[in-house]
């Protein structure tokens, strides 16, 4: 299906439709967060049985000698062992995953291939690596989602009945993600996600560049010239506060959009971009933006300070994706693992 006809689908899903069905782009991506965090629960309590089982094999074949490879269920003398302790996964470069049990006195016994007990669980490399990721960001990412639904509030809904092909990119990318959620088929689900992805792209590069002419606008006081000096000032600050609005929830979108595929380093990426933006576009303008807009009347606090305010700090959990091949998985939490 080509790119042409699959935007023209989507337009078919009208504006007041989206608007009406009382679509949020940051709810829907806490939601799938919701999803994802339960189904990660369970695999991460699953692969900590697997280590643990590990550990208890190794000591039978310990106890017993020869190479033996046992299959032994968690007895209470390994569980009770470990319950004050860690357990310690390694990946290599390879994707194959290591476990070590860390003891009461704080020595991690020494590393055990798992590759073959998960095999047996059903658990891949891959699936297994994203959970334990999404263990190992889950307060971050909760942290940032609060941030970007922070920026957000107060943004008035200034696209009903604006109609120009930057925000039809937009319109169209939003439909396609909406539509995206409910294809059955993996692979047509995927395509039109990607769809969706270079649409709000598009809408988000080309409404930067429309918000950073009118604020340059503004500041070298073009609009002196004009008679309806007001007017034109009100007109300026509202085509940047919808320009603001569609690259705010652009973003999250196409977060959304990554991290329901699975594609954690994409998403922080995109989260990255927007702090960015943010940093470069937002900050050194929030005085001006803060002085021609008639609604933000706070002297502190007001609209576009708490917004130059709310940089994106995604480096942590960026360097955690990218760099960090060790995870802990604090013993004794079964309850909180359950999916």
């Amino acid at each position: 299906m080509s790119d042409a006809l699959i935007r023209a689908d989507s337009t078919s899903v009208s504006q007041n439709a989206i608007h009406d069905s009382g679509f949020n782009a940051i709810e829907s991506f806490k939601a799938s967060f919701l999803a994802r965090q339960q189904s990660a629960n369970a695999i991460v309590s699953r692969i900590a049985g697997v280590a643990v089982k590990a550990v208890a094999a190794k000591d039978a074949i310990d106890e017993h000698g020869g190479e033996t490879r046992f299959v032994v269920d968690m007895s209470n003398r390994v569980e009770e062992g470990i319950r004050n302790g860690t357990i310690k996964l390694d990946v290599n470069k390879n994707g194959d995953m290591y476990a070590q049990v860390r003891d009461v006195e704080g020595h991690y016994g020494k590393k055990l291939p798992i590759k073959e007990e998960l095999a047996e669980q059903g658990i891949d490399s891959l699936e297994a690596m994203n959970a334990l990721q999404l263990q190992a960001i889950k307060q971050q990412l909760e942290e940032v989602t609060q941030t970007l639904e922070e920026i957000g509030m107060g943004v008035e809904d200034v696209l009903k009945g604006q109609q120009n092909d930057r925000l039809g990119l937009y319109y169209s990318g939003m439909s396609l993600y909406i539509e995206s959620q409910e294809i059955v088929d993996d692979s047509f689900r995927k395509l039109v996600a990607s769809q969706a992805v270079r649409s709000l792209s598009d809408a988000n590069a080309q409404m930067i560049l429309e918000m950073q002419a009118d604020i340059r606008y503004l500041e070298e006081g073009k609009y002196e010239k004009k008679r309806g000096r007001a007017a034109e000032i009100d007109a300026r600050m509202a085509n940047i506060t919808k320009c603001f609005e569609v690259i705010h929830r652009s973003a999250v979108l196409k977060a959304a959009i990554y991290f329901a595929q699975g594609e954690m380093p994409a998403m922080l990426t995109t989260f990255d971009e927007y702090g960015k933006f943010l940093d470069k576009v937002i900050v050194p303008n929030a005085g001006a933006l803060r002085e021609f807009d008639a609604t933000d009347t706070l002297l502190q606090d007001g609209v576009w300070e708490r917004r130059a305010r709310s940089l994106l700090e995604v480096e942590g959990i960026t360097h955690m994706l990218t760099d960090g091949t060790t995870f802990y998985l604090e013993a004794g939490q079964d309850d909180d693992n359950e999916g």
